[in-house]
């Protein structure tokens, strides 16, 4: 389950988290994972930009927007992502 708080400080500081969120929300890489599902909550509190990502083991990995762009975020997700297909692979031939 991928979980996503957006928490909408100004236009600019949150850009890179707007178009991550709909690089993963797009109907290419959502058809790749079915099980993936994608919850955005907008917050107006004026903290900063932050992408929450919840894995079904519990496991969350936590992108902050107003220090990462959204190339930064992608390669963050992917990294987490082969980390766990790894863990699956060998967890499976055990």
């Amino acid at each position: 389950m991928l979980s996503t708080i957006c928490n909408a400080v100004k236009d600019n500081v949150f850009r890179h988290v707007r178009r991550f969120l709909a690089l993963l929300s797009s109907a290419k890489v959502r058809s790749s994972n079915m099980n993936c599902d994608v919850v955005t909550t907008v917050k107006h509190d004026m903290s900063e930009p932050v992408v929450e990502i919840t894995y079904l083991d519990g496991d969350k990995l936590v992108l902050k927007g107003a220090k990462l762009n959204c190339t930064e975020m992608v390669d963050a997700f992917q990294a987490m992502c082969t980390a766990k297909e790894q863990q699956a692979k060998i967890a499976a031939k055990k």
